[in-house]
């Protein structure tokens, strides 16, 4: 009977112990989930989908539409180290992003539209970023079991700089200078609204982005270059991006504003001074354009592409505020805003000469 008891008080100890250890690393094992819970990185991007990520991105592919402005806000970030593939554009311009790619890193031609899946698969990302205008959708299925995000992230909605600011800085952990970029150029983009709030009688503007009668619209990448200049876009109610250049004698701009490199490339080198004047010289002598007043006037302004789209356009809307009512921003200087984009940012020499005349 005495041993019995024993045993039986032996066992009831044994599962004591078990019964204390099981909660123990049952405890633990919740503990942690709830600590990895709060560690993960939960964000929205410009779509609105909720993305969570274990942890900040170490190695990404950049398939953006309009991929310069997002890729220049992710070098602004310091993490140009963590772009392992890029498209066309970015490596055409190779020289803006210190020569770090090559044709191995080249993932789809431009756009984001045609990605080669299997090159990104095989670079082992731990995100593909892409435009609302790109191929997101099919990305998302093709990548999703190789444990690979999509997020979509709009820079070239300038409205979105804010939230894009937030959102890349907090997916890259460069939550301190993400604020502070969204500090500087969101400040003096704040100051072009506030002094050009109430304008009277608003200049009127032909913007040309590319070969003759390549124009902006709602809705296309260089809206913003009129719509927050305060300007009225003599083609805000085209329903093509290219227009026949007889609707610009008809509708007879104040002020008229060219992408002024040689192809219509974005190149962090400058136009010489020669490629500037051939441009201006093959606009004003188009068929009737004498008789425009921004051309009987000389009021043309040329800005590069590589210089309009700092700060995700936020620099070319400072030039062409500037050009448009510069007698409203006197403590405007968009030269020296482009300026630290490039040198600060950027981490490149500055060039001058991306904008004809040169406007401080």
């Amino acid at each position: 009977m005495f041993n019995s008891h024993k045993k039986l008080n032996a066992l009831f100890l044994a599962l004591s112990i078990c019964f204390l250890i099981c909660s123990l690393l049952v405890g633990c094992a919740k503990e942690k989930a709830k600590q990895s819970s709060k560690s993960a990185i939960l964000v929205e991007d410009s779509l609105g989908r909720r993305i969570a990520l274990e942890r900040p991105l170490q190695k990404v592919v950049v398939a953006n539409a309009y991929n310069t402005d997002l890729t220049e806000l992710i070098v602004a970030l310091g993490s140009l180290d963590t772009i392992v593939g890029v498209d066309q554009n970015i490596l055409w311009n190779n020289e803006a992003f210190q020569n770090k790619f090559t044709q191995k890193d080249l993932i789809c031609a431009r756009d984001g539209l045609v990605i080669n899946y299997e090159r990104v698969i095989d670079m082992k990302p731990d995100a593909l970023i892409i435009s609302s205008r790109g191929s997101w959708h099919d990305a998302e299925e093709k990548l999703k079991g190789f444990g690979i995000k999509v997020i979509v992230v709009d820079t070239h909605d300038m409205e979105k700089f804010s939230a894009n600011c937030q959102l890349l800085g907090k997916i890259f952990g460069k939550e301190e200078r993400a604020q502070e970029i969204e500090n500087y150029y969101g400040s003096k983009l704040a100051y072009v609204k506030q002094q050009l709030a109430n304008v009277k009688n608003r200049k009127t503007v032909y913007f040309e982005c590319g070969s003759p009668g390549a124009t902006t619209m709602k809705g296309s990448y260089f809206y913003s270059m009129v719509k927050y200049t305060g300007g009225i876009n003599i083609m805000d109610d085209a329903v093509e991006r290219h227009i026949v250049p007889e609707a610009v004698i008809i509708r007879n701009p104040q002020m008229i504003v060219k992408m002024s490199d040689p192809r219509w490339k974005y190149s962090y080198k400058p136009p010489t001074l020669e490629e500037q004047l051939a441009i201006r010289k093959e606009l004003v002598n188009r068929p009737g354009w004498n008789e425009i007043e921004a051309v009987k006037k000389n009021n043309i302004f040329q800005l590069s592409y590589f210089s309009h789209c700092g700060a995700a356009k936020i620099v070319g809307v400072l030039y062409v505020a500037k050009f448009l009512y510069p007698e409203l921003l006197p403590d405007l200087h968009p030269e020296e805003a482009f300026k630290v984009w490039v040198t600060k940012y950027l981490n490149l020499e500055y060039l001058p000469g991306h904008t004809y005349p040169k406007i401080t």
